[in-house]
Parts: structure tokens; C-alpha cells; sequence
């Protein structure tokens, strides 16, 4: 008896200082990485592939102070790498979620990818838009090297039911995505963008893409797209320059995205295809980025943000078939700017529209029925409660 309470004496102790041992190194494991949150559905993820730098050779250093701004301003993942080497393999990587055993920076009538890819394949059946963006590249689809335009930079060329078909018109000229970023209505839902071979730092200097960077990027943070939706960028490094294991840099900006927040957790391009299909229900490509863990850190609401409150005043008008129905925004937008509202009708019919609007269309509506609307807020955190419903109205024939 006496030898067995020695023994549970004994046993206790070790399991109470094993604790202590444990306890240090638990707490400084989570204080490295922000809680993991859901990723947004966003309305917009836009995509910049720069080129051959190693992540030491970009954070930190003097020659990109725009970069850098945006590593304090927004998020970056400080353990991300990139696939393998050279170029075109980490580009299908990203598109295709392999390299479908493509291992050289081989021209598209060499190397024609017949496999599935995230644009024709999961995000046009979706019933979402794409395009990608190539600079200095002469026409839509060009399918060889012309000046500063480099095709093994364009991996959708290489896939053929891009390539021979009108999903080739959604490759385009660098030049059209000025316009297209005009409204939230001609922006692309996915959009690629590849700078040319001096402005990506390929043949160009780290100060020259700097410098595009910070000409080019205000445009896209500066359009209907972010500012009055949910959209995210990425900008990534496609492989390094040798000198650290290939691994890269990736700058995460979203609205949701905490200030200075540099995540621990181990990401590659996988990681950011899984987390565009995470974002819009699609199915993985293959079990690359099947098996790869979305980078839902970068969206986890700060300390302090909420759902939006339920929009007030809700009011509707009843027109021929349909129904125009007003609000006042939420007194609290939880911490983080409203993205869109919803309109939901009763007995049906529904509305979408951005954050920055108050008013909504409900259309094809049943004459001689009568309706009541609610509106619900949605924010970097999600979706808030419902208004009360409105007053009821009965839409007319004509």
C-alpha cells in the first residue's frame, strides 16, 4: 500500500513538471499565429506574380519601401514557398494545382496542358468571370515570347481548353484592366495579373518592380472592387533565386486583415489556390491543393469586430412587378466596413447590393401579392441580423 502511494507521489510529480516544461513553449506557439477564421466568399480575388527573389532578398529590404509599406499596412506569410523550379511549373502550380510533370520553361505548342485549371474549369461553371492580365503582351492569347512579354509567365495559354476556345478572349492585354476595374460590374471575379519581364523583377532590378508595384496596385485598392466590396490581393513571388529553399514572399491584403500580421503557419502556392476555392465552394483541382491548408488566418476579425447590427428604417414601394425597397445603415458596423447588403422578400424575391448603397431593386415579383423585405448587413466577420420587415406592398401588373 505504502509502496503504491510512493509511487502515485512520484508519478504526479513528474506529470506537474512535465506541465511546467510544456507550458512556455505551448504559449509562445500560439502567440505566433493568429486564430485561423473562415475565408470570405469574396466578390474579387486579384493575383500578382512577381518574379525570382528569395523572401530576404524582398521584406526588409530598403529597395522596396512600397512592398514593405504593404507588409505594415496589411498581412504577409513569412513561412510560404514556392513549388519548384523554373518558372512555368510554379505558374501551373498556382492554376492547375500541378505541374503536370512540366519541369522546363517550355513554349504552349510544346507543352499543352489537357487537365482541369481554376478558370475554365471551376470558376467559369460557377457562374463567376475571369481574365488574366498579361503586360507588354501584343494581342489576347499570344501565344509565343514577344519582347518584354514572356508566354512561360501566361500559364493559361497552356491549358487547351483555354487556348482553343472563346475562354481565350479572357486573356488580355495588361492595358484593359484600367477600364475593366471602372465598376464592380466589368471587374473580373478572379483576375491574374503578370507584369512583364522588367516590371516583375525577372530582368528588372527589385527597384523597378517596386516602382510598378506602387504605381499599379493603388488602382486596383482604389476601385468599386475594394472599396465598395470584399476583395482580396495577393502578391507573390513565383520561385526564389536559389538562396533560401525557395522560400517567398506573399502579401495578403483584405479589408479583414489584420495590420502587421505576419503568419507562421507553412503555406505554399497550393495553399492560395485551396483558399480561392475555399472562398467560392469549388471543388479542388487535384490533391495538391486538395490536401493544402487555406490561408484563413489572414481573415480572421481583429479584437473587436462584430457582425454589422440589423439596417433600420426599412421601407418598400411597390412598381410594376417589383418593388424598391430603402434602409439606414447599421448604427454599428462591427468594427469593419459594410461590403453589401441583402434583400429578402417575403413570400420571395431577393436583392444584392454593395456596402456603400441604401436602396435596392426586387424584381419579377407576383402582381396582386403582397410582400414585406428584410435587409441584412455584411462585414469582414460576416453576416449581421435582419431589419425588421418592412411595410407590406402589392406589386402591379403593368
Amino acid at each position: 500500500m505504502h509502496l503504491h502511494r510512493r509511487l502515485a507521489r512520484r508519478l504526479l510529480t513528474l506529470v506537474a513538471t512535465l506541465l511546467l516544461t510544456l507550458a512556455p513553449a505551448i504559449s509562445d506557439g500560439a502567440a505566433s499565429a493568429q486564430a485561423a477564421g473562415a475565408v470570405p466568399a469574396f466578390d474579387h480575388v486579384f493575383t500578382i506574380l512577381m518574379e525570382n527573389h528569395s523572401y530576404n532578398e524582398i521584406v526588409g529590404n530598403s529597395q522596396a519601401p512600397y512592398i514593405n509599406s504593404l507588409v505594415s499596412k496589411y498581412g504577409i506569410a513569412s513561412n510560404y514557398f514556392a513549388v519548384g523550379h523554373p518558372s512555368l511549373p510554379n505558374y501551373l502550380e498556382l492554376t492547375g494545382g500541378s505541374n503536370f510533370g512540366i519541369t522546363t520553361d517550355c513554349n504552349p505548342s510544346q507543352c499543352t496542358v489537357n487537365q482541369p485549371n481554376i478558370a475554365a474549369d471551376r470558376i467559369t461553371p460557377a457562374g463567376k468571370t475571369w481574365k488574366a492580365y498579361e503586360e507588354s503582351m501584343p494581342a489576347p492569347c499570344t501565344l509565343s515570347d514577344s519582347g518584354e512579354y514572356a508566354v512561360r509567365h501566361n500559364p493559361f495559354v497552356y491549358y487547351t481548353d483555354i487556348q482553343t476556345t472563346s475562354q481565350c478572349n479572357n486573356d488580355v492585354p495588361y492595358t484593359q484592366l484600367a477600364t475593366d476595374l471602372g465598376s464592380t460590374a466589368t471587374t473580373p471575379n478572379y483576375a491574374f495579373i503578370t507584369p512583364n519581364l522588367i516590371d516583375d523583377m525577372h530582368d528588372g532590378t527589385i527597384t523597378q518592380g517596386d516602382t510598378w508595384l506602387s504605381q499599379n496596385v493603388p488602382t486596383i485598392l482604389n476601385s468599386p472592387a475594394f472599396t465598395s466590396q470584399n476583395s482580396v490581393l495577393n502578391i507573390v513571388w513565383d520561385e526564389d533565386d536559389g538562396t533560401q529553399n525557395n522560400q517567398v514572399a506573399s502579401i495578403v491584403i483584405s479589408k479583414s486583415t489584420t495590420a502587421g500580421y505576419h503568419s507562421t503557419n507553412p503555406y505554399n502556392h497550393f495553399s492560395w489556390l485551396a483558399t480561392i476555392e475555399s472562398a467560392w465552394g469549388l471543388a479542388p483541382l487535384t490533391s495538391n491543393d486538395g490536401g493544402a491548408t487555406t490561408m484563413s488566418d489572414f481573415f480572421a476579425p481583429q479584437v473587436g469586430q462584430t457582425l454589422p447590427g440589423a439596417p433600420t428604417n426599412v421601407t418598400a414601394t411597390a412598381g410594376a412587378r417589383k418593388a424598391t425597397v430603402t434602409w439606414t445603415a447599421p448604427a454599428d458596423n462591427g468594427g469593419c466596413s459594410i461590403t453589401q447588403y441583402q434583400v429578402a422578400g417575403s413570400p420571395g424575391g431577393s436583392a444584392t447590393v454593395s456596402g456603400t448603397q441604401t436602396s435596392a431593386t426586387v424584381t419579377g415579383l407576383t402582381p396582386g401579392t403582397s410582400y414585406t423585405f428584410t435587409v441584412s448587413a455584411t462585414n469582414c466577420v460576416g453576416t449581421g441580423p435582419a431589419s425588421s420587415p418592412s411595410n407590406p406592398v402589392v406589386p402591379t401588373k403593368h
